[in-house]
């Protein structure tokens, strides 16, 4: 059953065709874009901002269309738990997510290497290909929890603008420059976050979220 949900999942994703081609542009373009404004090898930055990007179109696209749809109640009627069926699209948009980002930083890595001739740092290499998508996994479990419990995509918007802000604003430099000063600290941290949440998705009461979703 576990298959059949990320089989469905991965279907919608790529069917959804202006969204998947817009998310993989925009992680290219991002890629590029922060090498040409700032001249330095900004490659956390560009992890960060096409992953989390990436996890809420692709949130969006997972839990928004099951409720329009009103598909959501059919899976809940299955024997799928709550925590197999948010576990299931989490992975789903944890890789297409982590694809694009990966295409984001390949694309920064090899612009910044032929324009600057420099290549990142080991450190921000790990950060950027491990510890960001560990956050990422955590934060798609957050939001998965918070769609199935509100019914919409408010608390979604609500959960991640402020990410965005961040992510954007002047104070981004500094915050990645504390994050990326221990390469274990943050990755464990991620790791206890994303079982907490995944402990705390098996407490879910699969009525409640039918009664939502109906």
């Amino acid at each position: 059953m576990l298959n059949a949900i990320i089989w469905k999942e991965g279907r919608t994703f790529i069917h959804a065709k202006p969204k998947f081609i817009g998310e993989l542009s925009f992680s290219a373009f991002w890629g590029f874009y922060l090498v040409a404004r700032f001249h330095q090898v900004l490659l956390i930055s560009t992890a960060l901002v096409t992953m989390y990007a990436s996890i809420y179109v692709f949130c969006w696209l997972s839990y928004r269309e099951e409720i329009d749809k009103k598909t959501l109640p059919n899976l809940l009627a299955s024997p799928l738990t709550v925590r197999g069926l948010i576990l299931a699209k989490g992975l789903t948009i944890f890789a297409f997510s982590y694809v694009n980002e990966l295409i984001g930083v390949t694309v920064s890595t090899g612009f910044a290497w032929f324009q600057l001739g420099r290549l990142p740092s080991l450190a921000a290499a790990f950060t950027a290909l491990i510890v960001v998508p560990i956050w990422g996994f955590a934060a798609i479990e957050l939001l998965g929890i918070a769609y199935n419990l509100a019914r919409g995509s408010m608390i979604l918007w609500f959960l991640a603008f402020p990410i965005f802000l961040i992510l954007i604003s002047p104070v981004a430099p500094s915050i990645i420059k504390v994050v990326s000063s221990s390469l274990w600290l943050p990755s464990i941290g991620g790791l206890v976050t994303a079982a907490l949440l995944y402990g705390l998705m098996g407490k879910l009461s699969k009525d409640r979220m039918t009664r939502l979703a109906s």
